[in-house]
């Protein structure tokens, strides 16, 4: 089978699919912000928001959780199986393979499942919204299974395309990668055109409401072939023989772009750096097996390569705190903006201009790492300007939005100002990944900063804003 059935267009159209699936609940309550800023105040748009991602912490630590069990079962079951060892030096290096073949696709399907039934309760979510919205803790609830429902799947979608790791180049699965957070991105697209289909409006009537949430949620179970399409072509591209290597990875635990916290495995199989059995194909040459027996190091080489990693990282780790905090912050803030035109409801319109402002921005700059010159060659240079960037226009936008006219209100300007703002942050986050150091012997530790990184910097500033909110009564 050629490699087109995995990278070619189709796959990568189901790949954009599984992203739209993974945000699509997310994206249509933060295109309703208007709407829901003026039926429950403007606070209601940061509470909502922490309940949307909010829960990616949890579910990333059970995630992490049953990693963790299942890469220290598979160390058990390598060591009690010394069999499967004796068949392949004896010659049964494509039996082996098959076994592994068998089982790397019935994990891809239950990877598939999961994203499957993700996306049905995204969809059954969207569908309960217009019936329980007045209800503004019934609202909170359904966010919060909108959340939890997002990061479970786009993790396991990122979980399929590792899974073809060993029977697919490094290109074309970082195609497949890309595909899948771009559609995770552009779901705010889908969510306009529903928006301008309906007339979601924030004076909207309920049919309205409900014609926006159920246009939405028909879109969410269409996805669903999506997710079984790209599921079937993985599999055919790991049933073909010919493309199975001779070097087949015991477990995939690389993902160095995942939202995720990523984890260490707890037993490692010290044969090479990509952690692989390595199966000659010559029956008369000794295949060797490193089993957990041989550590990669004591506990104070480990502790050592973590400290390591976290001073390799500290630039770039530090950097796309900073980016996502300054980002993270100001976005719950959109419904308190004032607007030029004045009013509540232009002011809610301007909430939902400025969402999709970011959105978009956001999305559009992060080619621009690799179409531009690269204007920030260092990972000096990065943490100078995303530190410059956070204590300018954090300031900046809130002496705007509650100074009283400190700064005169101009609608046009705010936008540019967002568009610029967002465009920076998805600039310099790419960056952030792009600048790491190249060291394969740490890949696993680095992984793991960075992913903390990410998810403080996701969590705090939620956190922050809700504690302000209540601080300074902002209603």
């Amino acid at each position: 089978m050629d490699a087109v059935h995995v990278v070619g267009v189709d796959a990568l159209a189901a790949a954009l699919g599984l992203g739209f699936g993974s945000s699509i609940g997310l994206n249509a309550v933060l295109s309703a912000v208007g709407f829901f800023s003026v039926h429950f105040g403007r606070s209601s748009f940061i509470w909502l928001t922490c309940a949307l991602y909010l829960p990616s912490l949890p579910a990333a630590l059970v995630i992490f959780g049953l990693k963790w069990v299942s890469q220290k079962d598979n160390v058990t079951s390598a060591e009690s199986h010394n069999g499967v060892v004796d068949a392949l030096q004896a010659g049964g290096e494509y039996d082996g393979a098959m076994k592994d073949v068998v089982g790397r696709s019935k994990k891809l399907w239950g990877d598939a499942s999961l994203v499957m039934i993700a996306f049905v309760a995204e969809a059954l979510g969207l569908l309960v919204i217009p019936i329980i919205y007045q209800s503004f803790a019934s609202l909170l609830l359904v966010c919060f299974v909108l959340g939890v429902c997002s990061t479970v799947s786009l993790e396991y979608a990122l979980q399929m395309i590792l899974m073809l790791s060993a029977n697919a180049s490094e290109e074309s699965c970082s195609k497949l990668k890309a595909a899948v957070f771009s559609g995770y991105q552009a779901s705010s697209l889908l969510c306009l055109i529903a928006k301008l289909i309906s007339g979601l409006d924030p004076m909207s009537h309920d049919s309205v409401v409900s014609a926006f949430f159920i246009m939405l949620a028909l879109i969410a179970l269409s996805l669903l072939l999506a997710v079984f399409y790209f599921a079937r072509c993985c599999v055919a591209r790991l049933s073909d023989y010919d493309a199975v290597p001779t070097s087949i990875p015991l477990e995939d635990n690389e993902d160095s772009h995942s939202p995720l916290m990523q984890g260490e495995p707890v037993e490692s199989f010290d044969v090479d750096d990509s952690d692989t059995f390595s199966l000659n194909t010559t029956p008369t040459t000794t295949t060797t097996i490193t089993t957990a027996t041989t550590r990669t190091g004591s506990r104070a080489d480990s502790r050592s390569s973590w400290y390591e990693a976290a001073l390799l990282t500290r630039e770039c780790a530090l950097s796309l705190f900073l980016t996502i905090f300054a980002s993270m912050l100001v976005f719950p803030f959109y419904a308190f903006v004032p607007s030029s035109e004045g009013g509540e409801a232009a002011q809610a319109r301007l909430a939902s201009v400025l969402f999709y402002a970011k959105t978009f921005s956001d999305a559009a700059s992060r080619p621009a790492t690799v179409v531009l010159p690269q204007i920030i060659s260092s990972r000096q240079q990065l943490l100078g300007i995303s530190a410059l960037r956070f204590l300018v226009s954090l300031p900046l936008f809130f002496v705007y939005t509650f100074g009283h006219g400190v700064i005169p209100c101009n609608d046009t300007l705010l936008i540019i100002y967002i568009v610029l703002f967002s465009a920076s942050s998805g600039y310099l986050k790419t960056l952030s990944f792009q600048l790491l150091p190249d060291d394969k012997g740490l890949a696993q530790q680095v992984a793991t900063v960075m992913n903390i990184a990410f998810q403080c910097s996701l969590f705090s500033p939620l956190i922050l804003a809700a504690l302000v909110c209540e601080i300074f009564n902002l209603y």
